[in-house]
């Protein structure tokens, strides 16, 4: 009962930062960016770090860095002037908080993804699972492939699901090289709405699918 009451209240997390980088050196953090977003509402690298709650000089090096180590300048400083000189951030520079943020998104997501679908050690771990696919097929099942059958231009792929059924399908001879579908491999089949067909009399429907095709082909 202690084991269990443990595992309960101290569960295995997940936790990672992000950070972009440029020729193989640190550029920016959620830290630096933060301070842009700082720099960018001040217009003032003074105000900007006593609003971050740290130095001038930690601040500027930090500025320095950014503009040293990226394509282009991420902030500009005007010297003199009627206002007295000001600090601007760049077109680029605002572009980098943009994608940062959006990366940032995604990256807290797939760490969630993994916090909720892997870090329970009693259970096999499934990438596949992790990732959640989100696409417009509503219809997606996960399976292994059980046998790949090459064929003069299309190949036949046959994926076994874990109730036990078994899907087949035909894809070209490129998708099996470029997915490098092989047996034993885990995979996601999706299939359109529009793709599915029922019928209850199934040698029945064959045999006017094949009339109607002939007929269509006379006309």
């Amino acid at each position: 009962m202690a084991t269990n009451k443990r595992r309960s209240k101290n569960p295995l997390e997940v936790h990672g930062a992000l950070w972009l980088s440029a020729g193989g050196a640190s550029l920016a953090g959620h830290g630096r960016i933060e301070l842009l977003r700082a720099v960018a509402e001040h217009g003032s690298i003074t105000q900007a770090a006593k609003a971050f709650g740290m130095s001038y000089k930690a601040a500027w090096d930090a500025i320095d860095t950014m503009n040293q180590r990226a394509n282009q300048p991420v902030v500009e400083r005007s010297i003199g002037g009627k206002g007295g000189g000001a600090t601007k951030i760049t077109d680029f520079g605002q572009r980098l908080i943009a994608r940062y943020e959006q990366v940032h998104a995604v990256h807290q997501r797939f760490l969630g993804l993994i916090e909720q679908g892997a870090m329970d050690l009693d259970q096999e771990f499934s990438l596949l699972k992790v990732l959640n696919m989100k696409t417009s097929a509503r219809n997606q099942w996960l399976g292994t492939v059980t046998a790949v059958r090459a064929g003069a231009v299309n190949d036949d792929i046959e994926v076994a699901l874990p109730g036990g059924q078994c899907l087949a399908a035909t894809v070209t001879r490129a998708s099996t090289e470029s997915l490098a579908l092989r047996p034993q491999m885990a995979v996601i089949v999706l299939i359109k709405s529009s793709a599915v067909m029922l019928a209850v009399d199934l040698t029945g429907a064959v045999s006017r699918h094949a009339t109607a095709s002939k007929a269509a082909w006379r006309r």
